[in-house]
């Protein structure tokens, strides 16, 4: 339903971005203007993809959907002026390289010791985007890192899915010693 919903509404989806695989494009659009609607900063990085993914509409719809909601989730409840959301799509080798940095707060409600923070473990979410990262042999990685002296923090998301039939050789799952957990942050 969300997908044909999106598709549906492609005409009336801002294009913030254009990376060159049209499904991608609506579904990652779709959020992004979520996210300007609710004053996070976009950045965009880098916006390229390969014209076909090997994945379903369905698994690309649940891995971008739910590691965009989890970012906007985060971002939203940071003050204003602290709200951003940076993106870096690439193919690398013969990965497809989707890094998902966002902003997050660490701060207490001021009417209980419980973090304001909206999404502490994101439910099925994580557990939705390891499983389809894991089926395309791929890597995923998430990163916290405090900023010194606030309650604010950033989060990295990125994962890697390999683009062809090579698996190469695999270590317990991980990607091919083409691609490491670095070659995934620094890509």
């Amino acid at each position: 339903a969300y997908v044909r919903n999106l598709i549906g509404q492609h005409q009336q989806i801002f294009p913030i971005m254009r990376c060159g695989h049209p499904f991608l494009d609506i579904l990652v659009n779709a959020k992004l203007g979520a996210a300007i609607h609710a004053g996070i900063s976009v950045q965009i990085v880098h916006a390229e993809a390969p014209p076909t993914l090997p994945l379903s509409d369905t698994e690309l719809t649940s891995l971008i959907v739910n590691i965009l909601s989890n970012a906007l989730q985060s971002a939203s409840v940071c003050p204003l002026g602290h709200r951003f959301l940076t993106l870096d799509l690439h193919p690398k080798h013969e990965f497809f390289i989707f890094s998902c940095t966002n902003s997050r707060t660490n701060a207490k409600s001021p009417r209980s010791n419980a973090s304001v923070h909206a999404v502490p473990k994101h439910g099925y979410g994580m557990h939705i985007i390891t499983d389809i990262v894991k089926r395309h042999h791929g890597l995923i990685q998430t990163e916290q890192q405090e900023q010194n002296g606030t309650d604010l923090a950033e989060i990295d998301a990125s994962c890697a899915l390999h683009l062809g039939n090579q698996t190469g050789k695999q270590f317990g799952g991980r990607l091919t010693q083409n691609l490491g957990a670095d070659d995934v942050k620094q890509s």
